[in-house]
């Protein structure tokens, strides 16, 4: 008895019927409601920029920040409290100093936070080139503007220790060369100080105001 292998034959209209097939049976696959609600959902994250969906909890309710608010459609975080000092910089950007504690930088155009860091002190140059953030450490950075990145840190006055500082007012001159500092602790302890920048010294050290005084 010998074996041979079966043959099939398939006309052009069976081919054609076959492949009509497996497209529907592909179609109503794909397009379940539980697959087309995942797909949009995939391109709806896509659209959404990284800072924004990283501030929102990478779209997880529960890592949603408590300070999340909602503007304009877009996720922001705010300082934890109330804003003291607002600074426009070179470059688009803007400087904000909050009670928080908290020196944040914002790109104008996007509202996207670009930096942040530790200060009680906040000034900026004339030119709006070089930013000052003074630190609850006892330090002054000096910030670039243009290169993102800091140029140099100053020691804030030794007679006034950083311990329990509450407040640095500063102001510079146009280009960000003298920066005039004035700190004072909870201690009552006050120091005015005028730095060479460039330097990196203390021009003087005027002497300590008195009650009243404009300083």
């Amino acid at each position: 008895m010998s074996w041979r292998l079966l043959h099939f034959r398939f006309s052009l209209r069976t081919l054609l019927l076959a492949v009509l097939l497996c497209a529907v049976g592909s179609w109503l696959y794909t397009n379940r409601p539980e697959r087309l609600r995942a797909f949009r959902n995939q391109q709806a994250r896509q659209r959404i920029d990284p800072y924004e969906l990283s501030n929102a909890g990478d779209g997880n309710p529960r890592n949603v920040p408590a300070e999340l608010v909602a503007v304009l459609g877009d996720s922001r975080l705010k300082h934890w409290n109330d804003v003291l000092g607002v600074e426009i910089l070179a470059g688009n950007q803007l400087a904000t100093r909050g009670r928080d504690g908290q020196i944040r930088l914002w790109d104008l155009s996007t509202g996207r936070q670009l930096h942040q860091f530790d200060g009680i002190g906040l000034a900026v140059s004339g030119d709006r080139k070089q930013a000052f953030f003074a630190a609850t450490d006892g330090t002054i950075r000096c910030w670039n503007v243009a290169q993102s990145r800091t140029i140099k840190v100053l020691p804030l006055a030794p007679v006034v220790p950083p311990v329990g500082m509450q407040s640095v007012g500063m102001a510079a001159n146009t280009d960000g060369s003298v920066l005039v500092t004035e700190s004072r602790n909870a201690g009552g302890a006050r120091e005015i100080i005028v730095w060479d920048v460039t330097a990196t010294t203390r021009r003087y050290r005027p002497a300590q105001p008195r009650s009243g005084d404009i300083v």
